[in-house]
């Protein structure tokens, strides 16, 4: 059992210190500040969603304007989620062994 666990952590190891693993965190962190503001809007979004729900569900008043506006933070969300992606696997069509 022990050979297993102490197996998967050089696994892990190895994945750590990947190329394309370290340019994906770059990435990351460079989406997280980019649209920090995207993201904090995007919680307390959430944080809405949850207390008109649990106020009235669909019958809220909010409702419509509600999922309008999520709507649209869905198709943002969706195009900044794509674009690393996209990246990664570019990334690693360049970087992989073609037999």
């Amino acid at each position: 059992m022990t050979d297993i666990i102490i197996q998967a952590y050089h696994v892990l190891d190895e994945i750590l210190k990947d190329k394309n693993y370290v340019e994906m965190k770059i990435l990351n962190q460079l989406i997280i500040k980019k649209y920090e503001t995207e993201i904090i809007a995007f919680n307390q979004a959430k944080e809405t969603y949850s207390q008109m729900m649990q106020d009235g569900g669909t019958y809220h008043p909010d409702f419509k304007k509600y999922i309008k506006n999520a709507n649209r933070w869905a198709v943002l969300f969706s195009i900044i989620l794509a674009v690393p992606a996209v990246v990664g696997f570019f990334i690693a069509g360049q970087t992989g062994k073609s037999d």
